[in-house]
């Protein structure tokens, strides 16, 4: 995905979380690790990253050969995410947790937290 010609905002919101990190085609990342409001700027030929106050910047360089090599490297310094446990996989996206086949499926396949019971437990007493 090229930037170029590209400007960002850096900031949070409620519903916005600005995740600086940037991966070059010339083999390098740049995380930008700075609460300050701020911009990047991606010129033909130049990249600006502004800070509109802070009293330090800090930010991380890594380089690879590939671009998987180079989000490798970010992961292994700001985390993993863990891989979601099997009981957790299948149909997530039921809605109406006590009437459809989905939260039947669910029932029988996957083990339900706490808030879930109550409708499992009108499933199959008015479906006996």
């Amino acid at each position: 995905m090229d930037l170029k010609g590209c400007s960002l905002e850096l900031a949070h919101r409620n519903s916005q979380a600005s995740d600086p990190f940037y991966v070059s085609s010339l083999g390098y990342g740049f995380l930008w690790h700075n609460a300050a409001i701020g911009e990047v700027h991606f010129g033909s030929n130049t990249t600006e990253w502004t800070a509109e106050e802070t009293l330090q910047l800090d930010y991380w360089i890594t380089a690879g050969e590939t671009p998987a090599k180079i989000l490798e490297s970010y992961t292994r310094v700001t985390g993993r995410a863990p891989m979601m446990p099997e009981y957790g996989l299948g149909f997530w996206q039921c809605k109406e947790l006590s009437t459809n086949n989905c939260c039947k499926f669910m029932a029988i396949f996957i083990v339900f937290p706490g808030f879930c019971l109550k409708q499992l437990q009108q499933l199959f007493s008015d479906n006996s």
